[in-house]
C-alpha cells in the first residue's frame, strides 16, 4: 500500500509538471533584438503651424535589452528596450523623444502574439483596432487631447524581431486639418556580430550584403521615454509637442 500511495503520489507530481511546462510553452515570451542592433527608418516631420518639416533618413540604435521576467502578465509590465538616433552624419536626433512620443514600446517581445493583443484590448481605454498578418501586427487608435484636437496613432510590428518598422502619428482639428504629423518607416536593418560601443565591427546589411562599419560615438544619449497613459498600454508622454491630454 505504501508503494502504491507514493507511486500515485509520483505520477500526480508528473502531471502537475507536465501541465506547468506545457503552460510556460504556450505563454513564452522572449526578445527578438539584442543589444547593438541598428534599424534604419525614413522620417518626415510636419509642423503646419510652426511651417516647419524634416524628410530625412535617421539611424535607430538599440542601446540595451533588459531582462524579461517571466512573471510579466500586461503591456505596462514589458521593460522598455533603450534606444537612440542619429542622423545620416552621426549627431544625435536630439528631438527622438518628442517625435516618437505616442510609441508605447519601440520593440515587444515575441513569442505569443495572441497573448499580447488580448492585452492590449483588455488594457486599453481608447478603441484601439489590432490587425494582424502572417508577419506584421499592426495597433490602431485614436485620442482627444483637447477640445479641438484629436491624435490619431498607428504602429506596425514585425512579427520576426518584435521591433516597430512602422510609426506615423497626426494630430487634427475637428475640422480634420492636421496640424502635426510624424511618419516613420523602416527602410533596412543592421545586425552587429559584436557590441556597438567597439568604434569598427562587421555588420551584415539586410538583403545580404557584408560591410565594414567604423562606428565612432554611437553611444548618444539614452532614451528614456516615461509614458503617460489614459490606460496603462498606450498614452502620450509628458511635454511631448504640447500634446497633453485635457483633464
Amino acid at each position: 500500500m505504501v508503494f502504491l500511495s507514493t507511486r500515485s503520489g509520483l505520477a500526480m507530481l508528473i502531471v502537475v509538471m507536465l501541465m506547468v511546462s506545457g503552460s510556460d510553452r504556450a505563454n513564452v515570451l522572449q526578445w527578438g533584438v539584442r543589444e547593438g542592433d541598428v534599424f534604419w527608418f525614413s522620417l518626415q516631420v510636419q509642423d503646419v503651424e510652426q511651417r516647419h518639416s524634416i524628410s530625412d533618413d535617421i539611424a535607430v540604435l538599440v542601446k540595451s535589452v533588459p531582462e524579461l521576467s517571466p512573471e510579466v502578465y500586461a503591456t505596462h509590465e514589458i521593460p522598455e528596450v533603450e534606444i537612440s538616433a542619429t542622423w545620416p552624419n552621426g549627431t544625435d536626433v536630439a528631438f527622438l523623444r518628442e517625435w516618437f512620443a505616442w510609441l508605447p514600446h519601440p520593440a515587444v517581445p515575441v513569442g505569443n502574439w495572441p497573448l499580447l493583443a488580448s492585452w492590449l484590448l483588455n488594457e486599453t481605454e481608447e478603441d484601439m483596432v489590432i490587425t494582424e498578418t502572417d508577419s506584421t501586427m499592426v495597433l490602431a487608435w485614436n485620442t482627444p487631447v483637447s477640445r479641438d484636437l484629436i491624435v490619431w496613432v498607428r504602429i506596425a510590428y514585425f512579427k520576426s524581431d518584435g521591433f516597430f518598422f512602422r510609426y506615423h502619428m497626426a494630430a487634427t482639428t475637428q475640422a480634420n486639418s492636421t496640424t502635426y504629423e510624424v511618419n516613420a518607416l523602416r527602410t533596412s536593418t543592421l545586425l552587429p556580430t559584436f557590441n556597438y560601443m567597439t568604434q569598427a565591427f562587421v555588420v551584415t546589411v539586410a538583403g545580404g550584403i557584408l560591410c565594414i562599419a567604423a562606428i565612432i560615438g554611437w553611444a548618444a544619449s539614452t532614451i528614456r521615454r516615461p509614458i503617460r497613459r489614459r490606460s496603462p498600454a498606450i498614452g502620450a508622454r509628458d511635454g511631448a509637442l504640447s500634446l497633453v491630454r485635457s483633464s
